[in-house]
């Protein structure tokens, strides 16, 4: 199981990663920056229900939070999540928009 500090480092790396504040994130998520602070330094759990928002906001995947041990390494999509982990804001969008064109050219 994951714990409450490694829940938010995941957290407040992807923040950074995509150039928010953490003011800025808890005005997306719909809560205050001490509970982003909280959360971030380890003191407390978000919710499901914000750490899905947060995933979806900061572009991470919630099953980055597990150890390795725990992953499912061998398909092609957690492959291609291990990859990605590392890339920008700018470098997602572009992956993206080529996956639409080969679906588009399939």
């Amino acid at each position: 199981m994951c714990g409450t500090e490694q829940i938010g480092t995941a957290i407040k790396k992807a923040r950074k990663k995509s150039g928010y504040t953490q003011e800025a994130l808890a005005e997306l998520l719909g809560i205050t920056p001490t509970h982003i602070k909280h959360i971030e330094g380890g003191r407390r759990l978000p919710s499901v229900e914000i750490l899905f928002s947060a995933a979806t906001v900061l572009h991470f995947s919630i099953d980055s939070l597990l150890p390795a041990a725990q992953k499912a390494s061998h398909t092609p999509l957690s492959k291609l999540e291990q990859i990605t982990e590392q890339y920008s804001k700018k470098e997602l969008d572009l992956l993206e928009q080529i996956a639409e064109v080969i679906l588009q050219n399939r």
